[in-house]
């Protein structure tokens, strides 16, 4: 199989993560792309050009990390990474979760715009969004905790959420606001995994 992604795109992130966690890398080939440029490989397979995408060893292609982390489910016989029968509290805490990452996603694209065509707006817009989805998550770290040193999709999006914060945001001051989050990401940072996909 073959991934391509960047080295610093989330949600490439996510999904690289998510094969260390299941002991595949072996057995996907990490292809660094460059994404948003005319000569894009991703532009052969998907309309789209998004990444992170995964060539199946039979041609498929998949280019939503979620869709990603479903498929290496079905090559491994751990506990899966995205839970295939959710309960109601899990779907809503998978689906801020993932909020959270996309919302933190558009506030590094607009920083990253030369100054003069940064919208001041959208960068407001998308702090106040990420500080309430850390509000949200602190009140909520019993259910974050609950599955213990399982790591699933949604805990895998919130870790690499946090890391975006601090590294591409440089907005440690998430802190002060869910104290008890950021015990949990002292740990998630620890794990090979992570340590093995930064970039």
């Amino acid at each position: 199989m073959k991934l391509y992604a960047n080295l610093t795109s989330p949600y490439g992130r996510v999904v690289r993560m998510a094969i260390e966690e299941l002991r595949l890398s072996a057995q996907v080939e990490f292809i660094v792309t460059t994404t948003r440029v005319p000569e894009c490989e991703v532009n052969e397979f998907v309309p789209t050009g998004k990444i992170p995408m995964l060539v199946t060893d039979d041609g498929y292609f998949f280019a939503e990390s979620r869709l990603i982390c479903q498929y290496l489910d079905a090559l491994h016989t751990d506990e899966p990474i995205v839970d295939h029968d959710p309960l109601e509290t899990d779907r809503a805490f998978e689906g801020t979760s993932t909020g959270f990452l996309d919302g933190v996603s558009v506030w590094v694209r607009e920083i990253r715009r030369p100054e003069n065509e940064q919208s001041p707006g959208i960068i407001e817009q998308e702090r106040a969004r990420a500080e309430r989805c850390l509000t949200w998550h602190e009140q909520r770290i019993d259910i974050l905790t609950a599955t213990g040193d399982r790591i699933d999709y949604p805990r895998l999006c919130i870790g690499v959420t946090l890391f975006t914060l601090d590294e591409r945001i440089n907005y440690s001051a998430w802190r002060e606001l869910a104290p008890q989050l950021a015990k949990w990401y002292q740990g998630f940072s620890q794990r090979p995994s992570f340590l093995a996909t930064r970039p």
